[in-house]
């Protein structure tokens, strides 16, 4: 229920393997009717993972393709990649795709996001540098200015010596010519490691 009136409800199927393969959405109708409004299908392969997610809308008759997602694995059931395509003029049309490498600790470590305008185009890049197999020290955001990879901003990690829990970070903006800091985030963990307080500075 929203403040102005306005009501939404889902409803879920799920499979023999508690996964939910279809999600239904009703919206509020005239007195306290629901009005059937759109349906989202999550597929899976033989290994539990998804593979597809498809987005429909009610047209009062049948069942419109709106959207979909395609998603990739390697032999390690890593996901490589996912490709965000919409349904238009009766056919799919490529839209976003996200690309995925890892390390050897199995950490995602370059996170390519491309964008189609006739082929595919490179948009956003994310890498994250780690140490000690699993810490992540340090990461990178860089935008594509049509020729090569630009720096956008970037992130430096700091962890307790003693229990390695994440205690601050450093965010940069680059200028073009060096890095100006932006923000900077204190963090208050408790024995367990769960976060109690955070502190921006700015």
């Amino acid at each position: 229920n929203s403040v102005t009136g306005g009501r939404l409800k889902m409803e879920f199927e799920y499979d023999s393997n508690d996964k939910i393969i279809k999600q239904l959405l009703f919206g509020s109708g005239v007195g306290s009717s629901w009005v059937l409004s759109g349906k989202t299908e999550y597929y899976f392969a033989g290994n539990q993972k998804l593979i597809l997610e498809l987005h429909l809308d009610w047209n009062g008759s049948n069942w419109d393709s709106v959207s979909r997602f395609e998603y990739f694995y390697n032999t390690q059931e890593q996901l490589t990649q996912f490709v965000y395509q919409n349904y238009i003029a009766n056919k799919w049309e490529n839209y976003l795709r996200y690309s995925y490498t890892y390390d050897g600790y199995e950490n995602r470590v370059n996170s390519l996001t491309e964008e189609w305008l006739n082929r595919w185009q490179n948009l956003h890049l994310f890498t994250a540098y780690y140490s000690d197999g699993e810490r992540m020290d340090s990461s990178l955001f860089q935008m594509w200015n049509s020729t090569d990879w630009e720096n956008y901003f970037r992130t430096t990690f700091y962890y307790n010596n003693q229990t390695q829990f994440l205690e601050s970070f450093i965010g940069q903006l680059w200028t073009g010519v060096s890095w100006i800091n932006d923000l900077n985030r204190k963090i208050t963990n408790d024995q367990n490691g769960n976060q109690l307080l955070q502190l921006d500075l700015v």
